[in-house]
C-alpha cells in the first residue's frame, strides 16, 4: 500500500472548515457584546473596519469551540448557555448582550488554553469576562473552567502532552457587582462617542497580546487592524517588539 502526503485534501477540508467558522459571524448591531466591552479599541476598528479574522484567529475559535460542545454534550445540552442581557441608562434603547455558559446549574465560563504549564490563576481577561456574566446575571459565585489540551508539552520533546482540565471559583460581593455594571455603562457611552466621533483614542487599547504575540523577539499573529489602530506606546512594530 502506498502512502503519500495530500496537502490539496487538507486544503479542501480547511476551506470548507473556514468557511462554516465565518459564516457564524454575530452580526453587528446597535447594541453592545460584553466581549466589545472588555476590547473597545478592537470592537471599535471591527465596527469601523470591519472583521478581518486571520487563519490562526480562526483556528482558534474551531478549537474552543470543539471543547465547548463536547464539555457542554457531556453535562447536558439543556444547560448549555444563559443569555444575559443589560439596559444601558445612558444610551436610550440600547443594550449589552451577552451569552454565558452553564453547567448544570452553575453559571461557568469554558474556556481553551494552548499553554504548556498551568498557571496559579486564570486570565484576567477571563476573570473580567466572568464577572460581567456574574453582575448581569446576579449571581454571587461562578466558576472558569480551562481546558488545557497540550499541558506538558517540552520543547526538546522529552516530555509529551496531556489534556488537563482546571477549574477556578470565583465569588463577589453586591457592592463589586455594582461596581462592574457601572463600568460595563462607561465603557458602552466611551465607545459609542468612539465611533460617533471616529475617535479611537476614547476607548482604552486592547490587553497588549491581542496587538500581536511575541516570543524570543519575534512577532507573530498581528492584529489586522495593526496598522490602522497605531495603538500608543506599541507602535511602530519596533516598540511592540521591545516591551
Amino acid at each position: 500500500m502506498e502512502v503519500v502526503r495530500d496537502d490539496d485534501y487538507a486544503a479542501f477540508v480547511k476551506d470548507k472548515l473556514w468557511e462554516l467558522q465565518k459564516s457564524k459571524r454575530r452580526e453587528i448591531t446597535a447594541d453592545f457584546h460584553v466581549s466589545e466591552l472588555l476590547a473597545p479599541r478592537m470592537a471599535y476598528w471591527n465596527r469601523v473596519e470591519g472583521e478581518k479574522p486571520t487563519d490562526q484567529s480562526t483556528g482558534f475559535f474551531i478549537t474552543g469551540e470543539a471543547f465547548h460542545h463536547v464539555i457542554q454534550e457531556a453535562v447536558g445540552q439543556q444547560f448549555a448557555e444563559q443569555r444575559l442581557t443589560l439596559a444601558l441608562k445612558r444610551l436610550a434603547d440600547r443594550k449589552v448582550l451577552g451569552t454565558a455558559d452553564l453547567m448544570a446549574l452553575w453559571l461557568a465560563e469554558i474556556k481553551t488554553s494552548r499553554k504548556w504549564t498551568i498557571p496559579a490563576f486564570p486570565d484576567p481577561e477571563y476573570v473580567r469576562q466572568t464577572g460581567c456574566y456574574m453582575a448581569m446575571s446576579g449571581r454571587d459565585e461562578a466558576y472558569i473552567l480551562v481546558i488545557f489540551f497540550v499541558s506538558g508539552r517540552k520543547w526538546n520533546g522529552k516530555g509529551s502532552s496531556s489534556l488537563e482540565i482546571v477549574s477556578w471559583k470565583l465569588t463577589s460581593t453586591e457592592a463589586e457587582r455594582a461596581e462592574i455594571l457601572e463600568t460595563m455603562e462607561e465603557t458602552a457611552v466611551a465607545l459609542d462617542q468612539a465611533l460617533e466621533l471616529r475617535n479611537p483614542a476614547l476607548v482604552a487599547p486592547c490587553a497588549q497580546w491581542k496587538c500581536g504575540q511575541i516570543y524570543e523577539k519575534k512577532l507573530s499573529n498581528l492584529c489586522p487592524h495593526y496598522e490602522a489602530c497605531q495603538p500608543e506606546g506599541r507602535y511602530p512594530q519596533e516598540v511592540l517588539l521591545a516591551l
